[in-house]
């Protein structure tokens, strides 16, 4: 088949906010723009997909069920109702036992032992979900958003290599850039009062800081034997903040750190640092990363964040997690402003082949190729 014209997503829950959100976004506007019919199953989306004019085909909850057969359910009523339609491609993205293509944006049971150093528990929902959906196979290709997905995924669930494609999320070059750069540094900083001359160091994130290795960060700073005088801009929402302020204070640190919630309009915080740091015990990719180097900022972060493979400099990448590396990498930056100048180069160049327009090209030709 050379031609799509109508193709089914399934996916339970859509936050436009969240990578995973952003990513369907992106591939509604694609189909929508080629005059392609497009349907979404799904049980929970937000105010912009419901924007787009999409057509929406509601799975209702089932009350009193756990969480593991309301995720069952979904995925055998969807697959019910798309197999009564004839769509041209059907894609999920970890929700659907049946498709065509699978997007995966997670390895739910790796990240969390890598983080917790510790096996999950077998029956959590999701994990669940994911063996029974991954050990069946009935795809005919999966998309994986990191060659370290997929490594992981032939090892652990014996999937041939030639049914994985690696496909890096995009980011909206639009959003992203280094337009109007001082101009918005300086709003920032002013807002924050923060001296332009002042070294700000990023943590930016949604949150989650225990898999970022907030606490590793920290000790880092502590172990760091630098006069430069820096702050820190900590950009995240957690129930265990408190827990990390204390260890700030702890070590002295604490007057160091500028809280801010995520906002929209993340990279005006991109803009506002010199660099940032994201170490991560496991993430799949962790698009901050992409974004912060399409800003232009330099990114610290390690082997085990699957966007540390576009970066095309790869002396601010770490072949493992200990906070005294991570205390000679910081003020290996800190103290160089010539090499931050030459990072900022780096990373524009690392983005350049990633933006949406790319992905979603990649991703319409590997689906013709099995259709």
């Amino acid at each position: 088949m050379n031609k799509i014209n109508s193709v089914a997503i399934g996916i339970r829950n859509i936050n436009t906010k969240s990578g995973l959100g952003k990513i369907v976004l992106e591939q509604v506007n694609y189909f929508l723009s080629q005059g392609i019919t497009i349907d979404i199953y799904t049980s929970k989306y937000d105010k912009l997909i419901a924007k787009t004019g999409v057509n929406i085909i509601k799975i209702p909850r089932i009350p009193f069920v756990g969480e593991y057969y309301q995720r069952l359910l979904f995925a055998k009523s969807a697959s019910k109702k798309i197999a009564r339609q004839s769509y041209d491609l059907v894609v999920g993205h970890g929700d659907l036992v049946e498709q065509d293509v699978m997007f995966l944006h997670n390895l739910v049971e790796r990240a969390y032992y890598e983080t917790h150093k510790k096996k999950m528990d077998p029956l959590n929902a999701i994990a669940r979900l994911r063996r029974y959906i991954l050990n069946t196979q009935n795809f005919k290709l999966l998309i994986a958003n990191s060659q370290l997905m997929k490594d992981e995924l032939i090892s652990t669930f014996n999937i041939p290599a030639e049914k994985i494609k690696v496909i890096y999320p995009g980011f909206d070059p639009l959003q992203f850039n280094t337009h109007n750069h001082a101009q918005i540094r300086s709003d920032v900083r002013q807002s924050l009062n923060i001296d332009e001359q002042v070294l700000l160091i990023g943590f930016i994130t949604s949150g989650d800081f225990k898999k970022r290795a907030l606490d590793l960060f920290i000790e880092a700073l502590h172990h760091m034997k630098s006069t430069q005088a820096y702050k820190v801009l900590l950009v995240g929402k957690d129930k265990n903040l408190p827990y990390y302020l204390d260890m700030a204070k702890k070590y002295g640190l604490l007057e160091k750190f500028i809280i801010q919630e995520p906002i929209d309009q993340v990279e005006r915080y991109f803009h506002a640092v010199d660099f940032t740091v994201h170490p991560a015990h496991f993430e799949e990719f962790g698009m901050v990363v992409q974004e912060a180097m399409a800003c232009g900022v330099p990114v610290i972060t390690s082997k085990y964040v699957g966007a540390s493979e576009i970066i095309l400099d790869s002396s601010t990448v770490m072949p493992t997690l200990q906070s005294e590396a991570l205390a000679k990498q910081i003020q290996r930056l800190a103290n160089d402003p010539t090499l931050r100048a030459k990072l900022t180069e780096t990373a524009l160049a690392s983005v350049k082949k990633t933006t949406w327009k790319s992905y979603i090209e990649n991703f319409i030709l590997y689906s013709k190729e099995v259709l």
